[in-house]
């Protein structure tokens, strides 16, 4: 059985294919990542959520466990820094027709955060926010190489062509890479079109998926071209935020 094996042989089956070993590997130990995830993001939903990708990242690299530490050691020591560097929360929350999402989304609050990788710095624009030109600008300001805006796109939701237009001018008016991943697939009355693509800080399209189809889409990104964008050599350059917050402050209306 495999609740009588040690960790060490678990690992040396799970890494043959077992999956089974695996899965006992996650049972033993997936109460206390929880805990210590728990203890870093103070959610239970995120926590949720990082204990997940802490095993997937395990998964992955289960091969490098040499059996010279303990398992229970190895997993929190390397693999939760590994899938965990914060949290982005959806900040706006829409409703209308099939997308009640206030009935059953609270609003973020942890702002508009830019991740340090090895890769370059990256923002996360869930969805909705991709709507908002601060939300946008504020990750640009952050230093954002690539802003990565996961979505539930529905087919002919928004007026021909500003599904990608959007994103281009986002891109343009920031100086970073947009790449949006959208969602394939039907609800009751919701039809998801897919067509993820990536736009350079030119606005330039530089990848795009198939409409209706699940795939996995690559593209090449010269991250340096951020630095030689207009946005970087003149829009941010010469903004005038002394003067924003009055101009965007709740007020009556100027008739």
């Amino acid at each position: 059985m495999l609740t009588n094996l040690t960790d060490a042989e678990l690992v040396e089956l799970a890494v043959s294919g077992d999956s089974d070993a695996f899965g006992e590997i996650v049972g033993r130990w997936e109460r206390k990542i929880f805990a210590l995830c728990f203890g870093m993001l103070g959610r239970e939903d995120d926590a949720k959520d990082a204990a997940q990708e802490t095993f997937i990242a395990a998964y992955r690299s289960l091969s490098g466990f040499r059996g010279d530490a303990k398992l229970s050691s190895w997993l929190p020591a390397s693999r939760i820094m590994t899938a965990v560097l914060g949290r982005t929360r959806m900040i706006h929350i829409t409703d209308y027709a099939c997308f009640h999402e206030q009935g059953y989304y609270t609003p973020g609050d942890t702002g508009a955060p830019v991740y340090e990788t090895k890769k370059g710095r990256i923002g996360v624009a869930i969805c909705y926010d991709r709507h908002y030109p601060e939300y946008m600008r504020a990750m640009a300001i952050g230093g954002a190489d690539v802003v990565v805006v996961p979505q539930a796109g529905a087919v002919g939701e928004w007026p021909e062509g500003l599904y990608e237009a959007e994103m281009r001018v986002a891109a343009f008016q920031n100086g970073y890479y947009v790449a949006l991943c959208n969602r394939v697939g039907e609800e009751d009355c919701l039809t998801f079109g897919g067509e993820s693509f990536v736009c350079a800080p030119d606005g330039q399209v530089i990848a795009r998926a198939a409409a209706m189809e699940d795939t996995i889409l690559y593209a090449d990104l010269d991250l340096a071209a951020t630095a030689r964008s207009h946005a970087r050599r003149l829009f941010l350059r010469d903004r005038r935020p002394d003067l924003y917050a009055d101009w965007i402050a709740p007020a009556g209306v100027t008739r």
